[in-house]
């Protein structure tokens, strides 16, 4: 009897995380590689659904969410609550962190910054080497309309959507471009700029 409660004693007090036991779940997120396999995942799983059925992606991300209080809230669709908190929440981490290995971790010796600087510039300056050489770029440069919201280079056949505002047509690359411009066409065109309008499209109909 002596020997069991000896046995119960030295688990007395001790709640089920800090008994000598594994935690795979919580070892798994604190690896770098763990959460990189993650996020790999879902981007490769984003890029598969996006080029099977792009109609039903494109309706995920419209799903509108709402927070209420009262008569008060916010109801925005997942996009918005993805690039405007999540992304905000995101960038802060890194923040966090790169100031962290600044001050104890191993960028306090200045020179094994050089390497990092110099990936996040390739990092940036690659894919934009591989637009400028790619169909898309030689083609937006013949005459392509260009997003008034975004201003990125649209195809009229594959765009999300279109406007005619003051006689003039707009293609648009995302649902959120339209409605952005729909609710605020002023803020995109400036009044009386006949020109300006055929710079971002192929001309008045």
């Amino acid at each position: 009897m002596s020997g069991a409660s000896t046995a119960g004693d030295q688990w007395r007090g001790k709640t089920l995380w800090a008994r000598d036991r594994s935690a795979p779940l919580r070892d798994f997120l604190r690896t770098e590689s763990g959460s990189a396999g993650v996020l790999v995942a879902a981007v490769v799983a984003a890029l598969v659904w996006a080029n099977v059925d792009l109609g039903s992606y494109e309706s995920f991300w419209q799903t509108q969410l709402s927070i209420r209080l009262g008569d008060r809230g916010l109801s925005w669709d997942l996009r918005t609550w993805v690039n405007s908190g999540l992304m905000a929440l995101f960038f802060l981490v890194v923040g966090l962190e790169a100031r962290r290995e600044f001050d104890l971790g191993d960028l306090r010796e200045r020179r094994r910054f050089v390497l990092p600087c110099l990936a996040g510039l390739v990092g940036m300056a690659l894919p934009v080497l591989i637009y400028l050489a790619s169909p898309g770029a030689q083609q937006s440069s013949e005459g392509l309309p260009i997003d008034p919201v975004c201003h990125m280079a649209v195809d009229p056949e594959r765009s999300a959507g279109m406007i005619v505002h003051e006689g003039v047509r707009y293609d648009f690359c995302s649902l959120q471009c339209v409605r952005r411009f729909a609710s605020e066409p002023e803020q995109f065109v400036q009044p009386g700029s006949g020109d300006g309008a055929d710079r971002h499209n192929r001309g008045a109909l």
